[in-house]
């Protein structure tokens, strides 16, 4: 709210803030590739929330 008060460019946080919503639908497909390229390249698994 800062950077909006003061007119000051803030793409980080904004694209940060559109993740955490994309992160909040149920099935996304973006989700999926991006989970299949974390576990092709060694990363963690995702647990689930609940």
């Amino acid at each position: 709210m800062e950077a909006i008060d003061l007119d000051v460019p803030a793409p980080a946080i904004t694209l940060s803030l559109f993740q955490r919503f994309v992160s909040r639908q149920d099935e996304s497909f973006a989700a999926k590739v991006i989970a299949a390229l974390r576990r092709e390249f060694g990363g963690h698994s995702l647990k689930e929330v609940v």
